[in-house]
């Protein structure tokens, strides 16, 4: 946005004035009470929300709007008891208020009174930009105090720009004055317009379509309307306020009163106004939270702003709340002073309780949001519309498209509780510092710094205006520092594609030799993207070390004339000064020195308008160094970083007795290296090769099979993101892996994977050999244009031309190319994973599998089952026709039937909780019934002597519920006499596989055979948050000596308490049957994998890390028949991959190993992954960081 040279021309003209007789136009929204009430109640219960009302005026709900200001008083249209705002709809005869307590009075106003029967109540035609409480009520939260989540929730509100506030003078022929509302809405991805309405307050419309609306406008101050609809039917309301000033009928301010001066002070934060009336001016007039309008009319000649190609490029509009008011008297002095603010620093005084934002796929609640708003953007909507709605609605938003990009999934805004702090602290995740401020006419404005940006990035922004000698009058002072003023500077950042975990990286600049001065200051983390990654945080460090070690300081200078050009918070452009040596107070000149606004102060006072500017001088660092981090602590940075290799809580790995020839592993560095010491008690590794690693397979064809002495053939896949074709693929060949120097001969190069950009590829890479048939290699790589996949049949000396499988993935639209690539290739069969072209309702990607039964054969997709899509970081293969996949259906898994008491009834046909079922030791038993009783028994014949005997009633939840409690009653008949009767009452929770998940809850009663009603809570049973999908209850009684005969033990009106587990979407582990084919649903818990190494199988033994939807509770699974039915094993926590080697045989006897790697993880177990001894041993002193370890490959 560079003002051109004739704007600049025009600007300088040496005669500045201003059209008409004011120098300013000072309005305010007036004070328009537009529906009146009373209050209609004697008693109030605190929190108090709303209060019932009578007495209501004839408009009272047409004008009761959501959002308006209410004043409460003990006379008509007065507020000395409160001020408040409407936070939902009224009603006739209720008027739900922002939340208060006894002595809580409302914006800026001292304690008076409470609350009271009758008292006044005035509504508005305002809307404040004051907050909304949330609340938080038996473990609910709210909105708006009682508004709790919904599906309705999880679309944002769009952002519907309509241009800054408006003042124009009547026309006194017309009698009215003509306004132009542009629309420039920005929607939401996946949102688009639907349909709108304007609303006019009463005037005439010329004209009025989508995008524009002309209206003329009769004296006063008018609140015009835009009701948006967007394709999922959320509704945004924007709102502006048209100032039609005529000197009669509704007169500006500083004509009604007179005005001494103004002065403002704008910030990146935006301005601070004061306003200084020379008379009094009364609560008629002023009140909380006021919106003023100042408008300007330059003129700079005959020129005014209209006669420029960019009238925005000059400030003329000035927008500011009322913060406070102050009355001064005295011998000759009546004085008020009102003081305004900016609408985003208005934002530090609306309160907010501390805020976690979440991305997940289906928001279930208000700490979780869609992807399209887990981003600075989408985030400072959240926390505008959800809790100062008008503070956004009532003005526009001007971002950088950019900002879009940086994902976080999970943003912690813990450092105020103010809006306005948490804004500020948001202000630290725009890849690197940026902005967040209001512009002089109240419009938000969200950009990242120009100091924090590459210089080619830098020489892309315009110049707004370059400042010359004839600008500048006064004094010029240029201070210049002799010494640096940080020694040392850390920066951190997160990213975030969608996958698991985010992503941590941590800088050092200069670098591990400080600067020439002592201190240190670390940047808060910010936010970058995955591609930026490492590379971009290290430009961040170095850029933040310049900054505070720039030559020059801030300097101020005198502008000569109204050249009102610069506003701080506008760094998504640059101001420049040109000096000659002479003028220069350093006598060295400037020539486009580029600089930044960091403040700027008007003046406006009877004698006329001065103008000064605070300069930052531009500033340029060169890239820190990558320093360690603590992965999976959060924002927990390791300072002084402990080896890897030295774990004190790790298990010590004993002589496993394994006998591993060669190990070889690589991590998320792309760096490999090689172990003959796995599985050892001192594990040793050493780098291998130079080249970035993506994936690597053994080929077991190789001679090392039959002879140890013969070499043992690695395949390694490679990524050079500098080669010639913008990023290559290269196969290399390791001729012997167990040679003491490996040599890598270079195979096919796939030049250009990353054509797109520094975008378009993010590593998803595999090589796989197929571990039956020789020569039979496999390469699959997704980018932006899809999943590619190329074969040879020569054992990788020749490559087929290749195919391109899934939806192209254009950068703008989705994010396939950050996909794991879930493959498996076994005895010619190859299975992978693809983007099939659509997306659900909610704009997640589908995948499907897709197949080839031969070398050659053709590759086909599987047809998903109805309603599900394959998660497609992980596949496995049990046999050459047998396949297992994780899938994901986007709605919620409910159980079959409703959860509800066992009464037995059906065998009276009536209704019953169908899924139980009954077992027993006596000799018949199942449901019986009595008249209108049915009730579970079992008979037995106790007969002379001792015995016991059981009853036993499984109840079948299909679903996982958190149980709370159980009641249910016992019973027995017959038998009298005998000793020693005793009853054991046993109550065990079962998985879904019927496995038991904590030992069985009992308690016996000594002496009786119990005729009783039972109970037992979760704390008591053990059971406080456990996944039950099953339970048990058994009674069992028994005996020493008695007599009798047909006794029988009864279980009837089993109530089991429990809350069901929910979920946003339904997930589990499918077999596949590829002859088919054929997709059947297996139970894993609501867990998935989602690494490419996720599963690993050895025929019908398979074991897999999966997770749940959120991509936590780490679980390890094992089945032993194919995937048919899986069992947790273990907690997983930080390992993503692993491999498996079932039924070894190991001094004696079959042990299954198996390997399990992740964040600074890699183990080996020789108990099916119960036991895993930690493998790292001296990675990180002989290889480097380890970071997460991608993948293995070696002898297993």
């Amino acid at each position: 946005m560079t003002l051109s040279a004739s704007d600049a021309t025009k600007i300088r003209h040496p005669h500045h004035h201003y059209s008409g007789a004011r120098l300013l136009t000072v309005n305010a929204v007036p004070l328009t009470i537009v529906a009146e009430a009373q209050i209609n109640q004697t008693e109030f219960l605190y929190p108090l929300a709303g209060v019932t009302v009578d007495n209501t005026s004839a408009d009272w709900l047409t004008e009761a709007q959501v959002g308006r200001m209410v004043m409460i008083g003990t006379a008509p249209r007065t507020a000395d008891v409160t001020y408040g705002v409407i936070r939902k709809a009224t009603t006739s005869n209720t008027l739900y208020l922002d939340a208060k307590y006894p002595g809580e009075p409302g914006y800026a106003r001292d304690v008076q009174q409470v609350l009271a029967d009758n008292q006044y109540i005035s509504i508005v035609k305002f809307r404040p930009a004051w907050g909304l409480m949330s609340s938080i009520r038996k473990g609910v939260f709210y909105k708006f105090w009682d508004l709790p989540f919904s599906a309705s929730q999880r679309h944002p509100h769009d952002l519907i720009n309509l241009g800054p506030h408006q003042q124009a003078d009547v026309d006194p022929a017309a009698g009215k004055a003509r306004f132009t509302i542009e629309v420039d809405p920005y929607y939401w991805t996946g949102q688009t317009y639907s349909s709108h309405t304007w609303g006019v307050d009463g005037q005439t419309v010329v004209s009025s379509s989508q995008s524009q609306l002309v209206i003329d406008c009769e004296p006063g101050c008018h609140e015009i309307t835009y009701r948006a609809i967007n394709s999922r039917g959320k509704v945004t309301t924007a709102y502006r306020y048209l100032f039609a000033n005529d000197d009669t009928d509704f007169p500006p301010l500083n004509a009604r009163y007179s005005m001494a001066e103004i002065d403002c002070q704008q910030d990146a934060l935006g301005c601070s106004f004061t306003l200084t009336f020379e008379e009094p001016v009364g609560n008629d007039v002023l009140f909380p939270g006021q919106l003023f309008l100042l408008t300007e009319a330059p003129m700079w000649g005959s020129y005014t702003p209209a006669d420029l190609v960019d009238p925005a490029g000059v400030a003329t509009n000035f927008v500011g709340y009322a913060l406070e008011t102050a009355r001064r008297t005295g011998r000759g002095l009546r004085a008020t002073t009102v003081t305004l603010e900016g609408p985003i620093r208005m934002a530090k005084y609306v309160p907010i309780e501390k805020q976690i934002v979440m991305e997940k796929k289906t928001p279930g609640n208000w700490a979780e949001v869609k992807q399209v708003q887990s981003n600075p953007v989408g985030v400072l909507n959240y926390l505008s519309s959800l809790h100062a709605p008008y503070l956004v609605c009532g003005h526009d938003v001007d971002f950088d498209p950019a900002l879009l990009d940086l994902r976080r999934k999970i943003q912690n805004l813990d450092q105020g509780v103010t809006m306005g702090e948490q804004i500020e602290q948001l202000t630290g995740f725009l890849d690197g510092p940026g902005v967040i401020g209001s512009r002089a006419d109240g419009t938000t404005v969200m950009h990242k710094s120009p100091l924090y940006m590459t210089d080619a990035d830098r020489g892309a922004l315009d110049t707004q205006w370059t400042y010359i000698a004839g600008d500048i009058t006064g004094e010029l002072e240029r201070p210049l520092r002799f010494r640096p003023q940080v020694g040392k500077t850390f920066a951190g950042a997160f990213a975030y594609g969608g996958s698991s975990e985010s992503k941590a990286f941590r800088s050092l600049a200069p670098g591990y030799v400080r600067s020439q001065a002592g201190g240190e200051t670390t940047l808060p983390d910010t936010t970058v993207t995955l591609t930026g990654g490492q590379r971009r945080v290290n430009e961040i460090a170095g850029f933040h070390h310049a900054v505070q070690n720039t030559r020059s300081g801030d300097f101020e200078i005198s502008v000569n004339g109204n050249m009102d050009v610069a506003q701080p918070c506008d760094v998504d452009r640059w101001l420049a000064t040109t000096l000659p040596a002479y003028l220069d107070p350093a006598e060295e000149g400037w020539a486009n020195a580029r600089c930044l606004p960091v403040r700027v102060s008007r003046n406006w006072a009877k004698t006329g308008k001065t103008l000064s500017v605070e300069l930052k001088v531009e500033s340029f660092g060169f890239p820190g160094i990558k320093i360690p981090i603590n992965p999976g602590a959060g924002s927990t940075w390791v300072t002084k970083p402990v080896p890897a290799y030295f774990d004190p809580y790790s298990t010590p790995s004993p002589d496993l007795g394994l006998d591993l020839a060669a190990m070889t592993a690589w991590n998320e560095n792309m760096r490999q290296a090689r172990s003959f010491t796995f599985a050892t008690a001192q594990t040793r590794w050493a780098a291998i090769g130079d080249a970035n690693v993506l994936s690597a397979d053994l080929d077991r064809h190789t001679g090392w099979f039959l002879d140890p002495a013969d070499p043992l053939v690695q395949a390694v896949l490679t990524y050079d993101p500098e080669g010639i074709g913008q990023g290559d693929l290269t196969l290399y060949t390791v001729a012997d892996l167990l040679a003491a120097e490996a040599d890598f001969d270079e195979g096919e190069t796939w030049f250009g994977v990353n054509d797109y950009g520094e975008t378009g590829f993010y590593r998803q890479a595999r090589i796989l050999i197929d571990p039956v048939k020789a020569d039979y290699w496999v390469v699959i790589w997704r980018n932006h244009e899809g999943t590619h996949v190329y074969r040879s049949t020569d054992g990788g000396s020749t490559w087929d031309s290749g195919e391109v499988f899934g939806h192209p993935d254009p950068v703008n639209v989705g994010e396939e190319r950050l996909v794991p690539i879930g493959a498996a290739l076994y005895n010619e069969r190859l299975v992978f994973t693809a983007h099939e072209g659509d997306q659900d309702s909610d704009g997640n990607f589908l995948y499907s599998v897709y197949t080839a039964s031969t070398k050659t054969g053709s590759i086909t997709q599987v047809t998903n089952p109805t309603g599900w899509s394959v998660e497609p970081s992980a596949i496995a293969l049990t046999s050459t026709s047998n396949g297992i996949v994780g899938l994901i259906k986007p709605e919620s898994p409910q159980p079959e039937d409703p959860l509800e008491p066992v009464t037995f009834q059906t065998g009276l046909g009536g209704d019953d909780y169908p899924n139980y079922s009954v077992s027993y030791t006596g000799h018949t038993g199942g449901v019986n019934c009595f008249a209108t009783v049915c009730e579970a028994y079992s008979e037995f014949d106790p007969g002379f002597g001792s015995g016991e005997h059981t009853l036993n009633v499984t109840v079948d939840l299909t679903a996982f519920y958190t149980v709370n409690g159980i009641e249910f009653e016992v019973s027995n008949t017959g038998g009298s006499g005998g000793t020693g009767r005793k009853t054991k009452v046993l109550i065990s929770a079962l998985d879904l596989n019927g496995e038991l998940i904590r030992k069985p809850y009992e308690k016996e009663f000594e002496g009786v055979w119990l005729d009783d009603t039972f109970s037992a809570t979760a704390f008591e049973m053990g059971l406080e948050g456990v996944q039950v999908w099953s339970v048990v209850v058994s009674v069992q009684m028994t005996w020493e000596n008695t007599v009798g005969s047909n006794h029988a033990i009864l279980i009837d009106n089993i109530d089991i308490d429990a809350d069901l587990v929910e979920y946003d979407t339904n997930r589990a582990l499918y077999t596949l049957a590829l002859t088919g084919p054929t997709y059947t649903e297996r139970q894993s818990y609501q867990l998935l994998p989602f690494h490419p190494y996720g599963i690993a199988t050895d025929g019908n033994q398979v074991v897999a890390i999966v997770r749940d939807e959120d991509g936590n509770q780490p679980w390890l699974l094992r089945s032993t028949n194919g995937g048919q039915t899986w069992a947790k094993v273990r907690r997983m926590d930080g390992y993503v991959g692993l491999k498996l080697n079932a039924n070894l045989l190991l001094d004696g006897d079959f042990v299954d190993v198996v390997i399990a790697f992740g964040f600074d993880r890699l183990g080996v177990s020789i108990d099916g992954g119960q036991t895993l001894y930690n493998q790292l041993g001296d990675w990180a002193a002989r290889v480097g960081e380890v970071g997460q370890i991608n993948g293995i490959s070696g002898i297993l």
